[in-house]
């Protein structure tokens, strides 16, 4: 709901998407997103992909460019929502950076390849208990509305040009 409603006003406030319309085969990610219910591996995996395609992979990397004033060589989604939080003033994108590399971490190192020594590592920095793997999804979301919150609280809700 918040992904869906901070897409709409965002574009209604700034007259492009932040977030990529979803292709017609992701339109249902929006809606399938969840607590997995239970502790499987594959659940997690599953949520872990729809959160990274929604929040890092739809990022409207050219108009976030077109913000920012410095923008590192070759640089890609995350690099380039950094350089737009600093262009724009944002102090607190930090924070939304780092969660949305550790998102893209997690799923490169676990649901996006085979898992390993990577995944293992990953898994233990961002605290994810192999027994508790709904509570590690539940806490990625929490963060996900968060970050979208505070887009909107500093974006829309403020008086901040994107």
């Amino acid at each position: 709901y918040e992904y869906k409603r901070f897409s709409a006003d965002w574009t209604a406030k700034f007259g492009w998407p932040f977030f990529l319309p979803l292709a017609p085969g992701d339109i249902h990610l929006a809606d399938i997103i969840r607590i997995p219910v239970t502790n499987s591996q594959g659940e997690m995996d599953e949520q872990v992909l729809c959160l990274t395609k929604l929040l890092v992979d739809s990022l409207n990397e050219r108009e976030l460019a077109k913000a920012a004033s410095l923008l590192p060589e070759g640089a890609k989604g995350i690099a380039k929502l950094d350089a737009f939080f600093q262009a724009t003033g944002y102090e607190d994108g930090e924070a939304i950076v780092q969660f949305l590399k550790d998102l893209q971490l997690l799923r490169s190192t676990g649901s996006g390849h085979r898992k390993g020594s990577a995944y293992d590592k990953t898994v233990a920095k961002l605290g994810v208990n192999p027994r508790r793997r709904p509570d590690a999804v539940a806490r990625l979301l929490e963060e996900g509305v968060a970050m979208i919150r505070a887009l909107r609280s500093h974006y829309i809700d403020g008086d901040q040009d994107g």
